[in-house]
């Protein structure tokens, strides 16, 4: 089976396939395969909705990807084996039937210059989060299994770690409670808990308000010094910062080396008014494995208005970080 390289940058696709050195431009060649296609009947589309999706599978040349997605044109599916190199690009034109759970694709893997087309033929076994591939050169082979994908899931819910060590399901119930933010970092295990660096998190407010700001330290251990936390960062240090609308530094926080090992019990109140405001958190310390520790940072509206927490909703908790 002839591998096919994606050409970047250029606008077009092309083969070169024949051994002869004959190529032919992909898009030439389609449009006359598509004029004898047959539309897709409703039953068919109503099924192919149900596979749309990315799905993964180890390839060649590490992560490939096979994608079902819908156009205005109908439906494209595309194998990519590589981010530079696919198996094959189909759209509707290519799709000779569906069934069931199976797909059938027609597809043009060579064409010549004077408009000779040889085909080989795909079917996609679709089940509800995989599909396996075949592959055979005619209708009459036994068709070979090339893969089995696995359906790539997006969505938030299925990132363990989304937001400052709180899970999706418990960013989800700090925004409906009020959080802007709400920092979970607790660890009865050895270890070295470390973000740095960004420019903060924006959040909008629509009213004047106010916010509760909390922030609890128990038992963070300073690394400063030792061989294996130079690297890293120079100090160890817990760093909270809220810039309001222009910029400018509305309330700080700032602990470093041996001063985190300080016990850090602070509730405070900020006043906010309209404009998007920002919050940035960084820390970096170590824990060890015999005292539990803490570290939990949070802001919360004071008054819960709905557009406060639906900006919050469409702009942090649906967006992956």
């Amino acid at each position: 089976m002839k591998k096919m390289e994606a050409a970047v940058g250029i606008g077009v696709i092309v083969f070169a396939l024949s051994s002869c050195g004959q190529i032919k431009n992909l898009e030439d060649s389609q449009a006359s395969i598509m004029s004898n296609s047959t539309e897709m009947v409703e039953g068919e589309t109503a099924l192919l909705d149900n596979f749309i999706g990315e799905y993964e599978y180890l390839s060649d040349y590490g992560t490939g990807k096979l994608i079902i997605e819908e156009t205005s044109y109908g439906y494209d599916i595309s194998d990519y084996e590589s981010e530079s190199s696919y198996r094959f690009l189909a759209d509707s034109s290519n799709i000779e039937t569906v069934e069931s759970n199976r797909i059938l694709i027609k597809y043009p893997e060579q064409v010549f210059a004077d408009d000779t087309v040889i085909f080989a033929y795909y079917t996609l076994e679709c089940d509800e989060d995989e599909i396996n591939v075949y592959y055979k050169k005619t209708l009459q082979d036994e068709a070979q299994l090339l893969y089995t994908a696995k359906k790539k899931n997006s969505s938030p819910l299925f990132t363990n770690i989304y937001d400052y060590y709180r899970t999706y399901e418990q960013t989800k119930a700090d925004i409906q409670n009020g959080y802007i933010v709400n920092t979970g970092v607790s660890f009865s295990e050895q270890s070295m808990p470390i973000v740095t660096g960004g420019v903060g998190t924006g959040f909008y407010v629509n009213h004047d308000n106010s916010i509760d700001i909390s922030i609890n330290l128990k038992n963070l251990i300073d690394g400063t010094g030792h061989n294996y936390w130079k690297p890293i960062t120079d100090v160890s240090f817990v760093s909270f910062e809220v810039y309001d609308p222009s910029g400018k530094v509305a309330y700080s926080f700032y602990k470093e080396g041996k001063e985190i090992q300080d016990d850090v019990d602070i509730d405070t109140e900020l006043a906010i008014y309209p404009g998007e405001w920002r919050y940035k958190i960084s820390f970096a310390y170590t824990t060890n494995g015999i005292d539990t520790s803490d570290m939990r940072i949070s802001l919360k509206y004071k008054a819960i208005y709905e557009d406060d927490i639906q900006w919050l909703v469409d702009n942090k908790l649906n967006k992956v970080n």
